[in-house]
């Protein structure tokens, strides 16, 4: 695969990756009965991307922050005020990872 389809293909998993963590906020308050076989979804989801682009995480380590932090929503139980600060923090971090590879210039 060379670099340019990479990076495409990169960029659409973080977007892909930001909608489906921006989708827990509604989960949480709308089915909360879901939510967690909808992280464990997300999980694979991310244990995909990381295998397939395990040298673009390594050089991004705070992905390694995002990973922990659906974990830690999946395996405990979280208020939706503390739920919805972890997803914030999330996306937050995605949109960095995003604009950093992405959008310099």
């Amino acid at each position: 695969m060379n670099k340019n389809t990479e990076k495409k293909l990169i960029h659409t998993s973080l977007l892909r990756l930001k909608d489906s963590t921006y989708k827990i906020i509604g989960i949480k308050e709308s089915y909360p009965e879901t939510l967690k076989e909808y992280l464990e979804s997300l999980s694979k989801e991310i244990d995909g991307f990381i295998g397939k682009h395990i040298d673009f995480v390594q050089e991004e380590k705070i992905l390694t922050t995002y990973v922990n932090t659906v974990n830690a929503l999946k395996n405990n139980e979280y208020s939706h005020t503390e739920c919805r600060k972890e997803v914030l923090k999330c996306l937050d971090i995605l949109t960095k990872v995003i604009k950093r590879h992405f959008f310099e210039g």
